[in-house]
């Protein structure tokens, strides 16, 4: 049975440098056909399609340079695990990356002696688990090696790697940055959590530090010495590795130890602890792992340092996981996948630059692949009677097949903008994501994503009775068009009024706006009013001209060509009457109970809308606007 040597760490640890000494070795590695040059060992063991799809999952999951978010159900809001959640629906994807770089599945011989074919991927550390399925499915047997490096020298490497020098244009400014000692820190630990939480029992343990210090010891140690093929007689022989290209970490910087968070270094130490052995019951004690995991995903719940995961089938569907049968993982989706989530802290993009096309494309030059622009991603979130229907018709004109709709599963108060996040994500193939129920948070743009959100507001009184025309005619079966069926506008509206749960006619517009702003609202005035000022843009459907007009500045840059125009779709009041007209038939139509009951219910609506009014004065509206409104 061929084998199959997985080298996982933290990014930066080393799994290059080891990967080439292994490959020194006379041991096969993953992507056998990449190019040999001066540059073989950077890239040594690198599984660019593997390397795409960890990626873009981790993208997925929310994983961004500065945090690793701590994964719910959306259902029970209970830690879920990102890979038992995605199960089965992630196997076809998965499947076809493997047998984009494993040897073995192309018909290639066991030319290094049955020694194994090495892979790395710092993506393994939180992905190991499926790769150890697919693997064996595919009849290989799996080692797994743990890359530790010093948590000092790894907090290094990663403020190096993300300060702006390394990036390229088109990044934020937050990512420019590089990150702080804290955010880099508690990445590492969250690195080794997942990675010794996953790892088979007996897993072996290489220190960067130590290894360097003695490669050929090390693999030695391992059991991992050379498998070097003597030459002219095909027999392995004595022959050394040339392991000269390996040259001692440098020194770590006087930065005292007890400066470091307690438990990193208590994992530190023990990992370092265990280079050179294979730990029956791991480096570290499951208990203690297990433990700490604990603590750390109630300190992540407590931050707001969460990501939702909804329905599963979002994965079946997209095309980075489940590629065509004919074309395992075409580059199309291996670009894509580098478009995505190429800011992220895991896999070098460079591996997949260095590695030869799967099929002939225009890739360009590396350095594209490397610093990619982010791909910029219109959602419409369509408030139900604020002109939503007009404005798909202006977006779908444009994108045709590249606009699509969605509708997500909600949670009266909770923001299920995590959901929207994935499905933009696993959904390359969409130009325009225009839903009623699916929510945007603006902390999840970046990470080769520039997501452009469309908001419409109305008068919420004017908004609540077109709704009542709309439902009132539609042939549907929804509690809506049941209760306006059956009752007058008052009646209507007291109706959905005595519901304590109908956030519909509760300040309906503000619990959208605020998801821009945060995932969860304690005060909703001060949160929609933030979000007003963060939007990159508000419509106004009685401004329906002028809003077309600065939608025009917000998507051209982005999409060249695209015009809005003023449209009219799905209305429910064609009168020449004034905003304010309106309002003070909808007064004496409802009776001042009701009236004032639904005015004080939609109290923040109001005050958005007047703000949003102010904020853009083409839109003011007559004096008896403002007097009815009172």
């Amino acid at each position: 049975m061929r084998k199959v040597i997985f080298l996982a760490g933290a990014a930066g640890s080393g799994l290059t440098t080891l990967a080439a000494a292994l490959a020194a070795s006379g041991f096969e590695t993953a992507h056998p056909s990449s190019p040999h040059g001066p540059n073989e060992r950077i890239t040594a063991g690198a599984v660019p399609a593997i390397g795409a799809f960890n990626r873009a999952l981790l993208a997925l999951a929310g994983h961004r340079p500065d945090r690793i978010p701590l994964t719910l159900d959306f259902a029970s809001l209970a830690p879920a695990s990102l890979t038992e959640w995605a199960g089965d629906a992630l196997l076809p994807g998965a499947r076809a990356a493997l047998a984009a770089d494993i040897p073995l599945t192309r018909g290639h011989t066991d030319s290094a002696g049955g020694g194994g074919i090495v892979c790395q991927d710092a993506g393994f550390a939180f992905t190991l688990p499926l790769w150890l399925r697919v693997a064996q499915e595919a009849g290989l047997s799996c080692t797994v090696v743990i890359v530790h490096r010093s948590a000092v020298a790894l907090t290094g490497a990663l403020q190096r790697q993300w300060h702006g020098a390394g990036h390229g244009e088109g990044q934020g400014a937050d990512e420019r940055e590089g990150q702080d000692f804290a955010a880099a820190t508690s990445r590492i630990m969250d690195t080794w959590l997942s990675l010794l939480a996953a790892a088979p029992a007996g897993t072996p343990v290489v220190s960067y530090e130590a290894f360097t210090a003695d490669p050929a010891g090390t693999l030695a140690s391992l059991g991992l010495e050379s498998r070097a093929v003597e030459e002219g007689t095909g027999a392995r022989g004595p022959t050394a590795p040339d392991l000269g290209f390996i040259r001692s970490a440098r020194p770590l910087p006087p930065l005292p130890r007890p400066l470091l968070p307690a438990p990193l270094r208590a994992f530190d130490q023990r990992l370092a602890e265990a280079h050179g052995t294979a730990p029956e019951g791991g480096p570290v004690d499951p208990a203690q792992v297990a433990a700490e995991t604990r603590r750390r995903a109630s300190e992540k719940s407590f931050a707001g340092h969460t990501l939702l995961l909804g329905a599963k089938d979002l994965l079946a569907a997209a095309p980075l996981f489940a590629p065509p049968a004919e074309a395992p993982l075409p580059e199309t989706a291996l670009r894509e996948a580098a478009r995505i989530a190429a800011p992220l802290p895991i896999a070098a993009p460079a591996a997949l630059a260095a590695a030869p096309p799967l099929a002939p494309s225009p890739l360009g030059a590396p350095a594209t692949l490397r610093t990619p622009a982010p791909r910029p991603v219109i959602v419409h979130c369509h408030i139900f009677k604020n002109a939503g229907s007009s404005v798909d018709v202006v977006l779908k004109e444009h994108f045709g097949a590249r606009w699509v709709t969605h509708e997500f599963p909600t949670r009266n108060g909770l923001s299920n903008a995590d959901l929207t996040h994935a499905y933009l994500r696993a959904h390359t193939g969409l130009d325009v994501l225009s839903t009623h129920t699916g929510d945007w948070w603006l902390g999840h743009d970046g990470n080769g994503l520039t997501v452009l959100p469309i908001i419409f507001l109305r008068h919420p009184l004017l908004r609540i009775r077109s709704a009542y025309s709309f439902e009132k005619k539609q042939a549907a079966d929804t509690l809506g068009a049941r209760l306006a069926k059956a009752n007058d506008f008052p009646g209507y509206v007291k109706a959905r009024l005595d519901r304590p749960n109908d956030l519909a006619f509760r300040d309906f517009q503000a619990h959208r706006l605020a998801a821009y702003e945060a995932r969860l609202t304690a005060d909703l005035y001060s949160t929609a009013m933030r979000a007003l000022d963060r939007a990159p843009f508000i419509g106004l459907v009685e401004d329906f001209a002028g809003s077309a007009a600065r939608l025009d500045a917000l998507i051209a840059p982005h999409f060249p060509g695209f015009k809005a125009y003023s449209a009219r779709a799905n209305t429910t009041d064609s009168s020449d009457a004034t905003p304010g007209e309106k309002l003070a038939r909808i007064r004496e139509e409802l009776g001042e109970e009701v009236h004032d009951e639904l005015s004080a219910a939609n109290r923040v609506d109001f005050a958005l809308h007047d703000a949003a009014m102010a904020r853009w004065p083409a839109a003011a509206p007559p004096p008896a606007h403002r007097a009815a409104a009172q």
